[in-house]
């Protein structure tokens, strides 16, 4: 488990229940890049929809919920899966 710099446990997760859309988000963008880019939360989907520039098909579900992101710097939307 990561730990930050005065010992603490750092969990790896996040919880659902603390993702609000408008809220401000760092995440790794598409392409499996380590980078971190800054975006805003645009809606938390729970079932399956097209979203995103690409109208890519986001697989959402109850059990297995996804964010809408827009990037800050680009303005593209992505569907990200909740870790």
């Amino acid at each position: 488990m990561p730990v930050d710099k005065s010992g603490e446990d750092i969990s790896p997760t996040v919880n659902l229940n603390d993702l609000k859309v408008g809220q401000k988000v760092l995440y790794h963008p598409v392409g499996g890049s380590q980078q971190t880019t800054e975006g805003i939360i645009k809606e938390i989907m729970t079932e399956p929809e097209v979203a995103g520039n690409r109208q890519v098909q986001i697989k959402a579900s109850e059990t297995d919920p996804r964010i809408l992101i827009e990037n800050s710097n680009t303005h593209k939307e992505t569907g990200k899966e909740i870790v």
